[in-house]
This record gives structure tokens, sequence and C-alpha cells, in this order.
């Protein structure tokens, strides 16, 4: 499918990385880098706002349980349509379309025109860092490294590394924040950005 309705000439950078890869730090450097106006568009917050609106916890667990039943339910590609429609109706130049997790999502992205997918990847011990520091999820910072390895075996995020073998651009986040902005005016250099 190659839906220009969804892209009107934009340019839509898609992010792959498992949790605590760096997937923010790069959106920051990104945007501090481009000359055109950004947006980003998020399944994490998607569903956020969906338990949100039911009052649920919005844990990990339960983040990964709405996405999958949105799409066991509703269809394969729901929360696709739901982030397409937001592309569609942002008036930003370059669209960051932030954690892309499922085959689906990549697919997706990766038909429409003027879309690059990017993955950012880190060592196991360096993201279970960051995650415990950071305490956006409820729970995260009293996880032990083997929760955290073990749960990265579900459903949300256990093709993660397969996709992003297959992504257009790879940064290795496991250095400092010089390499990683030497990385970005890299890829941004790649592809003709900024």
């Amino acid at each position: 499918m190659n839906d220009t309705r969804y892209t009107n000439n934009k340019i839509i950078i898609g992010l792959i990385g498992e949790k605590g890869a760096g997937k923010e730090t790069f959106t920051q450097l990104l945007r501090n880098t481009l000359l055109q106006t950004t947006q980003v568009i998020n399944t994490s917050n998607l569903m956020a706002e969906t338990l949100e609106l039911w009052t649920l916890e919005k844990s990990r667990h339960n983040l990964q349980q709405i996405a999958l039943l949105m799409e066991r339910t509703f269809g394969e590609g729901t929360m696709n349509r739901a982030l397409a429609e937001k592309v569609n109706n942002s008036t930003a130049e370059v669209i960051i379309w932030d954690s892309i997790r499922f085959p689906n999502t990549f697919d997706f992205v990766n038909t429409l025109p003027r879309s690059i997918l990017v993955y950012i990847t880190a060592s196991a011990e360096a993201r279970y860092e960051r995650i415990r520091l950071r305490k956006q999820k409820v729970g995260e910072d009293q996880m032990t490294l083997q929760e955290f390895i073990d749960n990265e075996q579900v459903g949300t995020e256990k093709d993660i590394p397969m996709l992003g073998h297959k992504a257009d651009f790879t940064l290795d986040n496991n250095g400092n924040m010089n390499q990683l902005e030497k990385q970005v005016r890299a890829f941004c250099q790649q592809f003709g950005l900024g």
C-alpha cells in the first residue's frame, strides 16, 4: 500500500528500539538538528491515553496488554490506522513515528512514501539501568535485570530485534551523548535531512 493520504509529502521517520535504547534521546537530538517542523506520534502514548480513559494503571504490563488486546479484538493494524490518522492531521513536515514494535506496523510505515526506518539499540545492561533510573512506568525501578530481560520476550517486545535488522539505519547507543550526536548527524547527512 502506497497511501499518500497519510503522508501528504511528509517525511516519516519510524523508530524501532528496545525499551531504554534511547528513542526519546534520539528524537530530542534529531529535533534540535532539523530545520523542518516535527511532530512525534507514539504508540505508547496512544495506549496510555486509552488506559487513562478507563482509569487503569499505566504500568508496562497494562500498556503491553492493551496493545495486544486492541490488535486481537479489532484486527491487525488497528493501532496503525489510529496513528496514521494522527499523521494525516499533522501540519509538521517530519513525523517521528516512535516505538514500532509489530511487523505489521513496520510494513505499514515502510510502504509510506518518504519513510525512513531507524533502529536504536543498546546492551540489555545499559537499557536496564536507564529504565530503572527514569522510573517512567509503574514498578520499573523495582525490576531485576532478569525480569527486565524476561519482559522483552512478551508479544509487544519480542519482534523488535528482528525488525531492527531490517531498518534503513542503525544507531548503537552504548556510548556517550557525543557519540550518539555524531550518529544522529550521520543519519541526517545520509538521508538529506537538516
